[in-house]
């Protein structure tokens, strides 16, 4: 199981994160968006910020503790300020866990919020950061900051803009795009550094028609669970199916979703698998041939949301969990955390 599979398999299938692959090694970028979209505006030229060497650390240790440090005070951006609004069942901020084997691989962050409310829809803002543990971060230092805004209504879910950058192995990629009105054509988009289209083929236009970046999608795909319990969308083996088209700003697959009806150890379950349709890489195409990639999805039976998933491949399992429910806002869930780690040291 290679880092990939770790990193974007897991986690997407609970929240949703676009990916990105490695190879040539650089000093650790300053970790902040390049230009901070809001609503449906285009996205202008981007620059990329000077990329800046980090001082030499004594140990190992002290130089995981200071990345996580600069991370808290620079990478998390703040939600736009608005009225505070009611929806105790879609607002949350919470902390999972991700491991593959003996590794405790590292941790992610969720946080979803309602910014406006109409009559017709609710717009909402999906933010997701995660990062890598202990050795894993040691091989991988791995960092994701994912943020995502939507609406939605009684009908479907709309993107308007789509923003991730992801550092590992030393290489960041930043990408953005955004939206039309109606939710179903991109207006722009864009990726730094562009992709090596000798090794990856671009997505033809035509693919990305209504399609949805990845926390859009794991919103419809609980709508959706949601709407079979309410309207018992079952068929006679007490099994639901539908496929939702997924554009990561790199890739185009269909995801399939199965749930079902009764209950596995008290939670509804959910597996998902991926059909891969353009701009995969050969090594990914390789690497996805290699077992089964599909993964299991455990969730509460109030609100719908994931609380395990466990993803199996040939070598072994990798499983991330739900951890805590967090109160006191998306910086002190993060702080919380690394003082927990630090205690238990």
């Amino acid at each position: 199981m290679n880092s990939r599979y770790i990193f974007f398999i897991l986690i997407p299938v609970f929240f949703g994160l676009t990916s990105c692959n490695s190879s040539k090694p650089v000093e650790p970028a300053v970790f902040e968006f390049s230009h901070k979209i809001t609503g449906t505006e285009k996205i202008e030229a981007i620059q990329t910020k000077e990329i800046k060497p980090e001082a030499k650390k004594t140990t190992e240790k002290q130089s995981v503790e200071t990345q996580n440090t600069d991370l808290e005070e620079k990478d998390i951006k703040p939600l736009p300020e608005k009225q505070p609004i009611k929806d105790t069942e879609n607002h949350f901020i919470k902390r999972f866990n991700i491991g593959y084997l003996t590794f405790n691989v590292g941790d992610f962050y969720a946080e979803l919020k309602p910014i406006e409310s109409t009559d017709n829809y609710t717009r909402y803002y999906f933010r997701l950061f995660s990062r890598s543990n202990n050795f894993i971060d040691y091989l991988f230092g791995w960092r994701s900051n994912t943020v995502s805004i939507f609406k939605t209504d009684d009908k479907g879910v709309y993107p308007e803009s789509f923003q991730s950058k992801i550092l590992l192995k030393n290489k960041a990629k930043e990408m953005e795009i955004t939206y039309d009105a109606s939710g179903k054509k991109i207006a722009s988009e864009q990726i730094i550094p562009p992709d090596n289209r000798d090794k990856r083929p671009a997505v033809p236009e035509k693919l990305k028609v209504a399609t949805y970046p990845p926390l859009p999608m794991a919103f419809e795909a609980r709508r959706l669970v949601i709407k079979a319990f309410k309207e018992n969308n079952f068929n006679q083996r007490g099994v639901y199916t539908f496929t939702l088209p997924l554009y990561d700003g790199r890739r185009r697959s269909d995801i399939n979703f199965i749930l079902t009806k009764k209950k596995v150890n008290d939670f509804y379950y959910l597996k998902i698998s991926e059909k891969q349709l353009a701009g995969y890489t050969d090594n990914e195409l390789k690497d996805i041939k290699k077992g089964d990639k599909t993964v299991d999805i455990y969730l509460d039976t109030k609100n719908f949301w994931p609380v395990s998933a466990i993803a199996k491949s040939p070598l072994g399992s990798a499983k991330a969990i739900f951890l805590q429910n967090c109160s006191n806002g998306f910086e002190e869930c993060i702080k919380l955390s690394e003082t927990q780690k630090k205690d238990s040291n």
